[in-house]
This record gives structure tokens, C-alpha cells and sequence, in this order.
């Protein structure tokens, strides 16, 4: 251990788990700590020299093909009192685990906004693995090594960060977001036309329309999101992040309940893990709420106004802007679905409820009606 920092790693005992749990409240945040579990194989605790809490890592194993790898279930330092680098003490002192018990590699999820957990993970030999690569690594494995990593399960946007792995600077090359979002999309809303008693029938005409809408909403959005980030000053070019891990959850929600999750991607600044969300916020939550606004705008006239016609489907537009608006400004815990609403929320939970009535609105009135 690194004498610059003055703290102790150790196992976690039985009795100190409350104040464990406390400090990861404190660096998760209330909604994304309720997830939190201190369950795994190894779960160690990080203290001052005042025997304070500040921080810990849980952690655990599985075998797979006959390779044995190590998962960084969590990490996290108490934003109030840890010292600097107590962050890098715990991921050593995880990796020091996972050779002791003779893992292959290593393992983390990480969310792409998720800045801190990229640049330390970076530190510690982490590098990003695309799909293609996971493929390569893992062969017909790779989905069960998806789920028994937690990242497919939960449909969220965390990717996979594998040590030892080769960087691949393709990883971060700025994508259009057409090119994985709205097929993804229009296939969702395919099977929501199919599942739900909707008026647009399985034909030619059916399947352009739902290609139209996906394209009207998701794309004025993302494009509104890229226009006033320029017009506040943002001149390093957005990537952006297809959502694809959400498609298990979504897919789920549009064959058995003919409901549509929009997957919309994130757009953050390029190349990633090199900027903060605390420097950036200045022009990511306005150009977020540009674009999440204008949904639920659409939303809101669509469904006071009920407009009827032959030759477009007003209703189920209405139905796929009031969707979109909900998930992307109400509900600020679910990473895959969209950044506005968590945007509002660290900015603040009053800025979030105002938001967030504005998403929900055309939804309860919809119920209502």
C-alpha cells in the first residue's frame, strides 16, 4: 500500500456492515444504492486513521470455459472523507484477491457516464471490450458470461471492463446513432404493433410507419441533444453510446406486455473517460432537456388534442412520444432507458420533480382518459 494514502484495507466484519452500507448511500446516491449488496466472496473495507469508514470494494469469482474470472461487483470511497487515491488502494487490493485466488482476468461494469469508475479501473489495467472482442474472448460463452457478470440481466447501459485485454482506439470512434439505435427501435416497436391491439396492421405501410415514428421521435431528440450542446459552446465531438444491453429487458416488455422501452442511447463527449460529468453538466442538462422536452411536447398536444386521420396514425404516435417522454424524464434510476431525468436529478431533485411532471403528465392523462 501506497504510504501517501493513510488508510487500511481489511476484510469486512459482520458488525460493521451498517456503517459500510452507509458510506456507499453516501457515494452512490439514494436511488442508485438501492441495488447495493455487500454479497459476494470477498467484501473488503477501507478505514482512516480515525478507524472511520471511507470507503470498499465487493467482489467475487465464477469459472467459465475453464477460465476463472473475477467480478468488481462495487468500489466506492466516501466522497466526504476519503483521503485522495483511497479508490486505487481498493482496486489494487482487489486485484491482489483475484490473483491470490488465480483468476485468468478480471471483470467491471461500467455505466459510460460513470466517468470516476472508467478512470480508475483505466488505472488498474481496465480497458473497454466491444461486443466483437467479447465474442473473440469468449466464443458461445459470452452471454453466459454476460449474466453470471450481471451485465446482461439488468438491461442497463454499463459496459465491460476486462483486464488483461489490448485497447482498441476504435472503441470510442464517434458512431452515428442510426446505426444500431433505430433499427434496434423500429424492431421494438415492430413487435409492439404485432403484440398490442394497435391500429397499424402487419403490411408494408405498417412497417414504414413505425420506421417514421421511431425516426421522428428518437431522432428529433438526439438531434436537438447535439444541436444545443454546439450552441452552448460544446465543440468536442458527442459519441454516442447505443444501448444495446437493454434489449433483453425491452424486448421482454414489447413481446409479453406489448409496451415499448425506448432504447436511446447516450450522447457524451468523445473520446470517453477523458472528460467529467461535473465539468460537463453546463451544457449536457439543457441539450437533454431540449430534446426530452420536445417528446413530451409532443406528447402533451397529441394527447389533448386527439387528432384523428387516415393517412397518419396520430394515435400511436401519441402512444410512442407519451412512452419516450416517460422513461427519459421520470425515472432517473434506470440507466438504459435514457440521461435526462438522472441529468435533472443531480442537478436537483426539485429540477427533477418540475421535470419529471412534465414526462409523466401526458401518461396520466392517457390513464385517465
Amino acid at each position: 500500500m501506497s504510504p501517501a494514502v493513510p488508510i487500511t484495507v481489511r476484510a469486512l466484519e459482520p458488525d460493521e456492515t451498517a456503517r459500510f452500507r452507509a458510506v456507499a448511500r453516501r457515494s452512490f446516491g439514494l436511488l442508485d444504492s438501492m441495488l447495493f449488496s455487500v454479497d459476494g466472496e470477498r467484501t473488503l473495507v477501507a478505514f482512516d486513521d480515525d478507524g472511520e469508514v471511507v470507503g470498499g470494494i465487493v467482489l467475487r469469482t465464477f469459472t467459465s470455459g475453464g477460465r476463472r474470472l473475477g467480478v468488481v461487483d462495487w468500489v466506492f470511497a466516501d466522497p466526504q472523507r476519503a483521503p485522495r487515491g483511497t479508490g486505487g488502494v481498493l482496486r489494487d487490493a482487489g486485484l491482489a484477491w483475484f490473483d491470490e485466488v488465480g483468476c485468468d482476468e478480471a471483470f467491471a461494469s461500467i455505466e459510460p457516464m460513470n466517468t470516476a469508475s472508467e478512470a480508475l479501473h483505466r488505472a488498474g489495467g481496465f480497458v473497454p471490450l466491444p461486443l466483437r472482442a467479447q465474442v473473440a474472448r469468449w466464443g458461445w460463452r459470452t452471454p453466459l458470461v454476460q449474466v453470471r457478470s450481471h451485465l446482461a440481466p439488468q438491461g442497463t447501459n454499463e459496459r465491460p471492463w476486462v483486464r488483461p485485454a489490448e485497447a482498441d482506439p476504435r472503441w470510442w470512434r464517434p458512431r452515428a446513432w442510426w446505426t444500431a439505435t433505430l433499427p434496434l427501435n423500429v424492431v421494438l416497436l415492430g413487435i409492439v404493433t404485432v403484440r398490442s391491439p394497435l391500429t397499424l396492421g402487419v403490411d408494408l405501410s405498417g412497417v414504414l410507419w413505425v420506421a417514421a415514428i421511431v425516426l421522428l421521435l428518437v431522432g428529433a431528440r438526439e438531434g436537438l441533444v447535439r444541436l444545443v450542446a454546439r450552441t452552448l459552446g460544446q465543440r468536442q465531438p458527442l459519441l454516442h453510446v447505443p444501448w444495446s444491453n437493454g434489449v433483453p429487458v425491452a424486448g421482454l416488455f414489447a413481446a409479453a406486455f406489448g409496451v415499448w422501452v425506448p432504447l436511446t442511447g447516450s450522447s457524451l463527449p468523445a473520446p470517453g473517460g477523458t472528460w467529467r460529468l461535473d465539468r460537463e453538466a453546463r451544457w449536457m442538462l439543457p441539450a437533454h432537456l431540449a430534446g426530452g422536452l420536445s417528446i413530451a411536447a409532443v406528447a402533451w398536444v397529441l394527447v389533448l388534442l386527439a387528432p384523428s386521420g387516415e393517412v397518419v396514425p396520430w394515435s400511436d404516435v401519441a402512444r410512442a412520444a407519451t412512452m419516450l417522454a416517460f422513461l427519459d424524464l421520470v425515472v432517473p434510476a434506470d440507466h438504459f432507458v435514457g440521461t435526462t431525468s438522472r441529468l435533472a436529478w443531480k442537478h436537483s431533485p426539485i429540477v427533477w420533480v418540475l421535470v419529471a411532471a412534465l414526462g409523466a403528465g401526458p401518461t396520466l392523462l392517457a390513464l385517465l382518459g
